[in-house]
């Protein structure tokens, strides 16, 4: 995808945002907030544009997938506003200007959180698409979302952060909390062709490169680049494979992530064009050097 064609994915995707919090949150006290924390102008949009891009590849209108695609960044804006919180990661910053709770309070925060989960199914189940396939995708985001996914794996992260960590346990942790949404966003998509049965391993790949290069850019990369503190995970004491292995170690590590997911996409997609796209897309974000 060129920068241009990009910018306009992004634009037209943040207008469907801007219109849902009108639809399901207009007259809210919490609208100031939520709109705050899901029309950041920093946002990267990565998951709502890896739906887009696979779709793309079996040849599904992005129309189909709107719903889809709001309501998995609605679930990612709601992990990020919680993992903020004093109680778990502790952070000021996020996406280049202050926390949700640094902003708002602790307690709008949390509510914050609550709405935009609650937000996300309320998209998904007035979306006017088949029952079956609407009913998949709302099981593929709660099961992402729940103990096995987003929030296990955020519970085991912080977990870590008392005991001994192996690099398996590290790569337990990010399937969890990072590579359960990447694999959500891939098999919405599927969803629509009943044919996501090997979209759950292209996911983990592409979900354990994207964490382990935010690992690496954290220990390269400043506070004021990164648009949140670079220090977050030394000063929680949680592990990573940087931490574990080494700076050199853990790039072969992110190469190899990346290769194994090209290589899948390449397997399993009759267009692959377009998620290999994608995936340069987020290989290249903040650049590695």
């Amino acid at each position: 995808m060129s920068n241009r064609s990009l910018n306009n994915a992004r634009e037209r995707f943040n207008g469907l945002l801007a219109q849902s919090i009108e639809r399901h949150a207009k007259d809210s006290p919490l609208k100031e907030a939520i709109s705050y924390v899901l029309l950041a102008p920093e946002s990267k949009r990565l998951r709502p544009l890896v739906i887009y891009a696979a779709g793309k590849s079996f040849n599904i209108s992005r129309e189909l997938l709107d719903a889809a695609a709001c309501a998995l960044e609605m679930i990612h804006c709601y992990s990020l506003v919680h993992d903020d919180l004093p109680a778990m990661d502790d952070d000021d910053l996020r996406r280049g200007r202050l926390s949700c709770h640094k902003k708002f309070g602790e307690a709008t925060a949390i509510l914050v959180g609550d709405a935009l989960q609650s937000m996300a199914f309320v998209e998904l189940s007035q979306q006017h698409l088949n029952p079956i396939i609407q009913n998949k995708m709302i099981n593929v985001l709660s099961q992402a979302s729940g103990p096995l996914g987003l929030a296990g794996g955020q519970a085991l992260d912080l977990a870590s952060c008392k005991n001994k960590t192996s690099q398996e346990q590290v790569s337990k942790i990010h399937q969890g909390k990072t590579a359960s949404l990447f694999i959500a966003a891939l098999c919405m998509a599927a969803c629509t062709k009943n044919c996501d049965d090997y979209m759950t391993e292209i996911g983990v790949h592409m979900g354990l490169a994207f964490q382990l290069q935010d690992d690496i850019l954290e220990n390269i990369k400043t506070s004021e680049h990164l648009g949140k503190p670079n220090d977050s995970d030394k000063r929680n004491n949680k592990p990573s494979h940087v931490a574990l292995v080494g700076m050199s170690a853990a790039k072969d590590l992110l190469d190899s992530y990346y290769d194994e997911t090209a290589r899948l996409i390449r397997s399993n997609f009759y267009y692959p064009e377009y998620m290999l796209q994608m995936l340069d897309m987020i290989d290249k974000r903040n650049i590695i050097t």
